[in-house]
């Protein structure tokens, strides 16, 4: 077994930044001794390397993924050394999405009940900071989720998701509409548990009346502007409230 020439060797082998933007371009240099010849290989490039024997530096350009390099010393018989440098590429965050769930879509605004809970949800990548304003949520309690159910708010509220990395912000924005609605006795509506927490003002349009007579005498005991309040928003209901009553007619 031949040793390998002590005087052949690679004292240094970096690239200048470890971290860059894509697209962006990276200069490799290097310090070596005892070599016939130096090579240097990446897969993106040319199989059988690059021949850097007489140069000190070398610069690559347009990089879109993190890539490894990788530098060869070889002597005349035949011996190699070898030292590699890595090089991540950092690409934009991307929000896939940012919404309410289950949110209640009126005149192609979101609106939440003032008194329930409601979530937001999102589909983040390429991030490696997550931050959800006005909330005062630390960072890491939303790092690995994708979901987070919060009180309504007291007024109309702007939320932003602000996505970021080492050189990127990405924003995405969801008005929030608080609606007032009348409540009713859960005793008095049929098939209260059925559909949770939604407003009954409209649940006439939807209920056969032998099915739901008590349902109807609160109806008409509702004062007249209170139609007047809720009645164009319960038609961005409907549909939604067809399919859950259906199941229960």
């Amino acid at each position: 077994m031949n040793l390998i020439d002590m005087n052949l060797k690679i004292d240094e082998f970096k690239a200048f930044q470890t971290s860059i933007k894509y697209r962006d371009q990276v200069e490799l240099s290097w310090k070596a001794s005892g070599y016939k010849k130096l090579v240097l290989y990446h897969s993106q490039y040319q199989s059988d390397g690059i021949d850097v024997t007489d140069r000190i530096n070398y610069i690559f350009t347009n990089l879109i993924e993190s890539i490894e390099f990788e530098l060869q010393a070889l002597n005349e018989n035949g011996q190699i050394v070898s030292k590699k440098a890595f090089v991540k590429v950092i690409t934009r965050p991307v929000i896939n999405y940012f919404r309410s769930k289950y949110s209640i879509v009126w005149d192609e605004i979101t609106c939440v009940h003032e008194l329930e809970p409601f979530t937001l949800e999102w589909e983040v990548f390429n991030a490696d900071k997550i931050t959800l304003e006005p909330l005062d949520v630390e960072n890491q309690k939303l790092q690995n989720k994708d979901s987070i159910t919060i009180p309504p708010p007291k007024q109309d509220t702007i939320y932003k998701l602000k996505a970021s990395n080492l050189f990127y912000d990405e924003e995405k924005y969801i008005s929030i509409i608080v609606k007032k609605m009348p409540q009713f006795d859960k005793d008095s509506i049929p098939h209260f548990d059925a559909l949770d927490s939604i407003n009954y003002a409209e649940l006439g349009d939807f209920f056969q009346k032998e099915k739901s007579e008590g349902l109807m005498k609160e109806i008409k005991r509702l004062p007249e502007f209170e139609f007047l309040t809720i009645n164009d928003f319960f038609k961005g209901l409907k549909i939604y409230l067809n399919k859950i009553i259906y199941e229960y007619k």
